[in-house]
């Protein structure tokens, strides 16, 4: 009987060991939050967002302290300067585990008077720009941004190692309510004054190339803003790789010279792709073709900045393109780049078309160019296209004129910024063949024709890395006879996604680009896109309106050479089996 009762006591003590172990083991979950009185000036759930609790959520009873030192940060933050939690006790129930607080928060502090005395610049240049809001609950840190945005104010008047020096005075109206007034003492210290630039890391490239870009002179007193222009002005001409934002630096003389680190990109690219397309059925007897597209560039010839390159594509069997152009930056010291090339088109061995042109732009402001250029084209049809498309061959000579402005941060993956680009055209052309078209068409020998092109973009960073892009193109060509070699092409990846390569054409056409961009990198994004086209047709006694859309989605990588893209489009009414893979190698001109 004894040795009962004992086994009995033993095996109730085993059973109570695991129930505490069991509880030891569990985690204690968070019920709820009080606290005292002198406590409750923010809600509970207020409190409860800044110390992480939640509940039914977990709680370390070993990081009490901690919590109570989170809702004290909060409390201050929200301008209860002299709140302190002197203790977070535990309350264990069934339920779980709630918290309460002790301590107080005291009286509310609110901003006062704030007066501004400084060295050189006067206090108005100061409270003109940026009015501090008195009578608000004091907050440290929009203080803190209000002394910085005051030391810019400073460096952009010269003075780049200006000081701030705050001394507050604490007044208390009653027990529930206090004010800070506040004396800043703003020393700014030595205007600064650039006696030179300084360039690093161009193993490369000429640093006169950079210096002409820079444009700082002997004497110019520094601003703070324009180092971020200078670095967007290097990267715009891509150059390189990455280019830091200048900073200040005193030489061995004790002056100050502006020190610009880049890291050269690369000065040459090519790229190249090869397809082989077999023959038809016996029924077509067709005879199987190559396809390919080859591009070469020197982005930076003899490190000065000139640019030129080749580029020849045969999309298909009885089409091809060939092009080669050359760019001269700053021609005889001003900012004036000269641009030429020509070009030689086989469009569906319909006809032959041959072009040169000479284009010059000239900066007027940092971000406003006008342009001017002067362009010659001949076009040969075949015999069969002047019967069975009753086009004629002819030479033209074109003048246009236009301005360009550019505020894009970064031209190949911008955040920000806008892009606007409008011309007007004139083209003189001369009809001399054949006779008979001549005749029969009552065509002209001499002809005019006009032409309008518009180009925006528009580019807002939502939020972090992930951009809004819009996108307008609209060209129009206008004359007495407008006929298929004048027209604009397009259609593919340049224009609308989701059909062939330069599938449409017309004399009035606008299109559409919507991305939603995901930046992973400096050069690489993911994106989704909705395209829409309307043109405007009138040929082979058809003329309408039609209005077209594309949809899918894209990247842009960058690779060794260049930046690859690759866009997956579907078009109106395609099935997925439809859909078109638009692929490239992207090295701006």
């Amino acid at each position: 009987m004894r040795i009962f009762k004992i086994l009995c006591l033993f095996i109730f003590l085993f059973g109570m060991m695991a129930t505490m172990a069991r509880a030891q083991k569990s985690p204690l979950r968070f019920t709820r939050l009080t606290a005292d009185s002198a406590l409750s000036v923010l809600p509970a759930e207020d409190m409860m967002e800044a110390a992480g609790l939640r509940p039914g959520v977990a709680v370390d009873t070993n990081a009490l302290a901690a919590y109570g030192k989170k809702i004290e940060k909060s409390l201050r933050a929200r301008g209860w300067l002299y709140a302190h939690i002197s203790r977070v006790q535990k309350i264990v129930s069934p339920a779980g585990i709630g918290l309460h607080l002790l301590g107080g928060a005291g009286a509310r502090v609110y901003l006062g008077e704030v007066k501004i005395m400084s060295d050189s610049l006067s206090a108005e240049s100061y409270h003109h720009l940026f009015e501090a809001d008195t009578g608000s609950v004091y907050n440290e840190k929009a203080l803190e941004g209000l002394f910085k945005q005051w030391l810019g104010v400073a460096a952009d008047s010269g003075f780049a190692f200006a000081e701030i020096d705050p001394v507050s005075r604490i007044r208390t109206v009653s027990l529930k309510k206090a004010r800070v007034e506040l004396d800043v003492y703003i020393h700014e210290g030595e205007r600064v004054r650039l006696s030179g630039v300084r360039v690093s890391g161009n193993s490369y490239t000429n640093s006169d190339v950079v210096l002409r870009e820079v444009d700082v002179r002997p004497g110019q007193i520094y601003s703070r803003s324009m180092m971020g222009e200078i670095k967007r002005r290097l990267e715009r001409l891509q150059l390189f790789e990455t280019v830091r934002e200048p900073v200040i630096r005193i030489t061995a003389a004790g002056r100050y010279e502006l020190l610009i680190e880049v890291k050269e990109g690369s000065a040459t690219t090519f790229d190249g792709v090869a397809g082989y397309v077999p023959p038809g059925g016996t029924a077509d007897g067709k005879k199987g073709y190559f396809s390919g597209l080859f591009n070469i560039r020197f982005n930076n010839l003899f490190g000065t900045g000139r640019r030129l390159a080749v580029h020849w594509e045969r999309p298909e069997e009885i089409s091809e393109n060939f092009w080669m152009r050359y760019l001269e930056p700053w021609v005889g010291g001003y900012p004036l780049n000269l641009e030429g090339g020509f070009e030689r088109t086989v469009r569906d061995s319909s006809y032959l078309e041959w072009k040169g042109d000479v284009n010059a732009a000239y900066r007027l402001l940092r971000n406003l160019r006008v342009t001017l250029s002067y362009g010659r084209r001949v076009v040969l049809p075949d015999s069969a296209a002047n019967v069975s498309r009753r086009l004629v061959r002819f030479s033209q000579n074109d003048f246009s004129a236009g301005v360009v402005y550019d505020t894009r941060d970064y031209l190949l993956n911008p955040r920000s910024g806008i892009y606007f680009k409008n011309s007007y055209g004139v083209g003189l052309k001369n009809n001399y063949g054949p006779g008979f078209l001549l005749r029969e068409d009552s065509i002209a020998v001499k002809e005019q024709l006009e032409t309008v092109s518009l180009r925006f973009e528009w580019y807002y960073e939502l939020l972090k890395n992930q951009v809004l892009s819009l996108a307008l193109t609209a060209r129009q060509v206008s004359g007495s006879r407008v006929q298929i070699t004048d027209m604009f092409w397009f259609g593919g990846s340049n224009s609308l996604r989701g059909y062939r390569e330069n599938q449409f054409r017309g004399d009035r056409v606008s299109w559409m680009n919507l991305e939603y961009r995901l930046l992973l990198g400096r050069n690489t994004r993911l994106f989704l896109f909705n395209d829409w086209a309307a043109y405007h047709f009138n040929e082979s006694g058809r003329e309408g309106v039609d209005v077209l859309y594309g949809y899918g989605l894209g990247i842009r990588m960058q690779t060794a050479l260049g930046i690859m893209a690759v866009d997956f489009g579907l078009g109106q009414g395609d099935s997925f089996g439809d859909a078109k893979l638009h692929f490239g190698i992207i090295n701006r001109f």
